[in-house]
């Protein structure tokens, strides 16, 4: 039996094994699907817990993550995973999970302690405790598994607070004394555990340890939450004392490990200036740690600069430090406000500042030197030989602070400040950023209240997200929940959702979030806070350089000199080289700057500019995706003066899925502009794109958009191609009936508007819909109509491509002779100038064209024809294709050896390419080689093994092939009951096409098994 563990690291065996997934994102599947054991988990949440940032291919990526965790899964017996139309589900027994069989001791102990039966409950529980190796899917990162295994590990705590009440009731409090220790360690802040310790202690006669849990309780809820003991610990604490049998008696966090905790038996010093530590500081362990383990320098104090925007916590983190340091600097411990980004002063200048720390320190103001560099000497000297902390907080520049550093190695000082201090010398940098998720909901539930939060667990995590996960703006939104008793989580979620009353919420007192980021924006010449206005337009989640001078209208050196400038003062954000990005904060912020310094027409022309760049660029990295000559060039009102170029379709299709999320952020907000002659653009040039990712179904409101658009501005061509969009995405999704009347529309429209060139493309596309309904026919109308018009405008390639497509069809209906020639005038009017990937693929088709007819030595020549010139180019499926259709002909002409050498060399480089197409056409030809060969055994293994790697692709066209070949291996045996099987199935299997049909119709027709015959017959002996 497999066994899936999910109570500790994840752990997949079967069969004894270990067998857990090495891929992450495969890990983390397989995490999601059994802690949703035989439930449906929706795509989208799939996404979620696979990206933080999802890539526009992330469908298809999970069908591939899908199909490798499928095969890993394949061995084991009883576990099963399934694909619904919404998303996927894991089919699991409950006693190959740890986690099911955790719930279902957990539950049968309640049964048992509700019929009294209170020594079967414990040893129920005792075994699902068992079944725990650790924290919950530990080692998996997050925000989706994280939730999930916070909800198993609470599961686990309420487990072990009733498995040691049933064991005080039972008299046997000595055995839970140990459990309860270990899980208080982990939980020092859950009251129920504190109470329960105490109390087991208690009735083993250890009343003064009780005492001490108590106490240290009480101890660790002030420091760390500014909170007295709740109802249920003072309770217990109160029977002790009474020598009254004491009641058992939530949140949690500690002090993070590894982390100094704060002296309370030394004495600080007489002058210590540290402002208080605030009873709310949660997380910033890391932060903490890293700042705590910075080894000192022998000869210089030690300097360490936290810097980060507005809000984000800096002064509370660097107090909080300060406080847990104080008792290894009993020298005294020193603190300046430097006001070096504020609303109600002016920055202190060092000559201030020192004279404030030198009366700190005890000396008479008429001692303080005049002039700086005395002033400054004066404080060194003071110093000098004396262990003391420094924290200046809120400085503006380097300048500022260096005549405030000591000369002492036995200091440390502690700096703030929105800028990045590089200029800074001997100073350690910590850019402190937003908090975690986990770390913004512990803060926002302790202000709020544990039990304001307690039912609404997806509202907290809406409201500190849209935060941004601000520490500042979290403090202020749950000190207003906290405040009116009448509001629910969900209430001021809404309220932070609205633009306008989200800065009123986050304004409160002399706290007002808006205000504390707009303090930076003083330090910022005219042109950089321009910038930072029209950089609030830009709604994308990144920009870069070349975006940037688009939208401001400035030169290239310029814009990098002004980002850095906004970098530095933490006002932009940087997580990849050479792109920025604003916090939504910040974003708002800008925006309301914007809006007051900035007229709606030149607002109007930035948003214009921006949509420029975006469809220029998309232009010219769309036109090296298309595959015919039908490429789409947009009128653009100003060229961009810079662009990054592609240097092929491979770098095309890098650097459109790196801007498509800026793309579609542009273009609505050229949407929001009215500017609907870019809306429409855009969308038609990213026609090839869209293609290239076979039409996901978020194009499906873009293409509309499109339309609107397209429609407001009365272009017929824009319109009909939005049509044609809106087609493709239906016919990719199923709905082909739709997308033959979207397609008619659309050739109307472009009929209507003359656009030749229009029309033959929404021709072509109808083609497409008619050939996915299988009305090859109509399919080939369509493409003889659009090669007909072709032919009036001279595009020769784009003749040899609807050419080409005329083949196909006449191939798939059998017409050999007619696609063959088809074929050859397709290469004759493209030549190499359609690219040697088209080039190549017409090879390949005249090549199995001609093995069909039976012509193998022509198709000898011409598959090695395309195996050269693949392997000139680097076009590695038509090399891996090429081999394959030698594999066909060697095979054909009775050379075993040679075709399984072509086969295999075939199958290396299409699973080295992860190609499945040509893999599977590889396995099935190697399978023919193998029956022709006599080795039946072997041929039946491979058409097994290619049925298996199609039916966990979902392909039914491999499928049906091998079945195709596995008929062929039964008639050879004469056992014709199972080959007729077959090739029902592959009938049944098979998609469509007379080509693909016409070899199982006929041997099922056929009076007798040998009676009839097929062109893979013919090329493997088969009766």
């Amino acid at each position: 039996m497999p066994l899936i563990k999910v109570l500790g690291p994840l752990e997949l065996s079967i069969a004894g094994r270990q067998a857990t997934p090495r891929g992450v994102r495969e890990r983390k599947l397989l995490a999601l699907l059994a802690i949703n054991a035989n439930s449906i988990v929706a795509t989208e949440r799939i996404v979620d817990a696979l990206w933080e940032s999802p890539p526009n291919s992330a469908r298809q990526q999970i069908h591939n993550v899908v199909g490798a965790l499928r095969r890993t899964l394949i061995p084991a017996v009883g576990v099963e995973l399934f694909t619904d139309s919404s998303g996927y589900q894991l089919k699991v027994p409950a006693e190959a999970m740890d986690a099911l069989q955790f719930r279902s001791a957990v539950e049968a102990a309640e049964t048992a302690e509700q019929h009294d039966r209170l020594d079967d409950a414990v040893r129920l529980l005792d075994e699902a405790l068992g079944l725990w190796r650790g924290g919950a899917l530990r080692g998996l990162d997050g925000r989706v598994l994280t939730n999930a295994a916070t909800l198993l590990d609470a599961q686990r705590l309420t487990a072990v607070e009733r498995w040691a009440e049933l064991r005080l009731r039972l008299g046997r409090a000595a055995l839970a004394v140990d459990g309860l220790n270990e899980m208080l360690a982990e939980h020092p802040l859950r009251e129920p555990l504190r109470a329960l310790l105490m109390t087991a202690l208690y009735q083993c006669g250890r009343q003064s340890e009780a005492m001490i849990v108590f106490e240290d309780g009480r101890r660790l809820l002030a420091e760390e939450l500014g909170l007295d003991p709740g109802p249920q610990l003072r309770e217990a604490h109160r029977q002790i004392l009474h020598a009254e049998p004491a009641a058992s008696a939530q949140p949690r966090d500690s002090q993070a490990e590894g982390l100094p905790e704060r002296r309370r038996g030394q004495d600080p010093g007489s002058r210590s200036f540290l402002p208080r530590d605030i009873a709310e500081f949660t997380g910033r362990e890391d932060e903490l740690r890293r700042l705590c383990d910075r080894p000192f320098e022998p000869n210089a104090p030690s300097i360490s600069v936290i810097d980060g925007m507005g809000g984000v916590g800096k002064t509370s983190l660097a107090v909080h430090l300060a406080h847990l340091l104080a008792g290894d600097y009993p020298d005294g411990q020193y603190f300046v406000d430097l006001a070096g980004f504020s609303e109600q002063a002016e920055p202190m200048s060092p000559m201030q500042a020192l004279n404030l720390l030198l009366r700190f320190d005890g000396m008479a103001p008429e001692l303080i030197a005049p002039d700086l560099e005395a002033r400054s000497a004066q404080w060194r000297s003071s110093l000098a030989g004396r262990r003391i902390l420094i924290l200046l907080d809120n400085a503006a520049d380097p300048t500022q602070v260096r005549s405030l550093l000591p000369g002492s190695a036995e200091s440390l000082v502690l700096i703030s400040s929105r800028r990045r201090m590089v200029a800074l010398e001997g100073a350690a940098a910590l850019s402190l950023d937003i908090m975690t998720e986990p770390d913004a909901v512990a803060l926002f539930c302790r202000i709020a209240g544990p039990e304001r939060v307690a039912e609404e667990p997806e509202a907290v995590r809406s409201a500190v997200e849209l935060c941004g996960y601000l520490p500042l703006a979290i403090q202020i939104a749950a000190a207003r929940l906290r405040e009116r008793s009448s509001w629910r989580v969900s209430f001021l979620v809404d309220q932070l959702r609205d633009y306008e009353a989200r800065a009123r919420i986050l304004a409160a007192g002399d706290r007002d979030v808006m205000n504390i980021v707009a303090w930076s924006y003083h330090h910022l010449t005219e042109r950089q806070q321009r910038l930072l206005g029209l950089l609030s337009l830009h709604a994308g989640p990144d920009f870069d350089v070349c975006a940037t001078a688009a939208l401001s209208d400035l030169r290239g050196h310029q814009v990098e000199e002004d980002l850095d400038k906004l970098f530095e003062l933490n006002l932009l954000k940087q997580h990849v080289a050479d792109r920025y990005h604003l916090h939504d904060i910040v974003r708002d912020c800008s925006r309301r700057l914007l809006e007051a310094t900035v007229s709606r027409a030149e607002v109007a022309d930035a948003a214009g500019r921006l949509a420029d760049y975006y469809l220029w660029s998309a232009g010219s990295w769309c036109g090296l995706l298309s595959k015919t000559s039908l490429r789409f060039a947009p009128e653009v009102e100003r060229r961009p003066e810079s662009a990054r170029s592609a240097a092929d379709a491979k770098d095309a299709m890098r650097l459109l899925e790196t801007e498509f999320r800026n793309i579609i952020a542009t273009l609505r907000l050229a949407a929001d502009f009215e500017l609907h002659s870019r809306v429409w653009q855009m969308m038609r040039t990213l026609h090839p794109y869209f293609s290239a990712l076979n039409y996901p179904a978020e194009s499906e409101p873009l293409f509309e958009l499109g339309r609107l658009a397209a429609r407001a501005a009365e272009s017929l061509v824009g319109e009909a191609a939005c049509l044609s969009g809106l087609a493709s995405v239906q016919r990719t999704h199923g709905s082909v009936a739709e997308a033959l009347k979207l397609g008619e529309r659309a050739l109307a429209l472009s009929r209507q508007a003359e656009d030749r060139v229009g029309e033959v493309a929404q021709l072509v596309n109808l083609g497409v819909s008619h050939w996915t309904a299988r009305d090859l026919d109509r399919a080939r109308e369509c493409y003889g109509e659009a090669l007909r018009v072709a032919r009036e405008l001279g595009d020769r390639q784009l003749q040899a491509s609807l050419t080409n497509n005329l083949a196909i069809v006449s191939q798939e209906l059998g017409r050999n002779g007619e696609a063959l020639r088809y074929f050859l005038e397709a290469r004759s009017l493209g030549g190499q100038s359609a690219g040697p990937g088209a080039e190549t693929a017409t090879l390949n088709n005249i090549g199995f064209v001609s093995v069909v007819l039976g012509d193998w030595e022509g198709a000898a020549v011409i598959y090695k024809q395309s195996l050269e010139l693949s392997r000139a180019a680097g076009v590695e499926l038509s090399e891996a294709l090429a081999l394959v259709g030698l594999c066909i002909v060697r095979r054909g002409m009775g050379e075993y050896d040679r075709a399984i050498a072509y086969g295999r060399a075939a199958l290396d480089l299409a699973r080295r390419t992860s190609t499945y197409d040509a893999e599977a056409q590889a396995l099935n030809a190697l399978g023919d080689v193998y029956a022709c060969d006599g080795e039946l055994a072997t041929a039946e293994q491979v058409f097994q093994q290619s049925l298996k790697a199609a039916s966990a692709r979902d392909s039914a066209r491999y499928a049906a092939r091998a079945h195709e070949g596995l008929a062929h291996v039964a008639s050879l045996r004469g056992d014709v009951g199972k080959a007729l099987g077959h090739w029902e199935a592959a009938l049944s299997t098979n998609p469509g096409g007379v080509v693909d049909a016409a070899g199982a119709e006929r041997h099922l027709a056929a009076p007798e098994a040998g009676a009839a015959t097929c062109w893979r017959c013919r090329s493997v002996g088969a009766r």
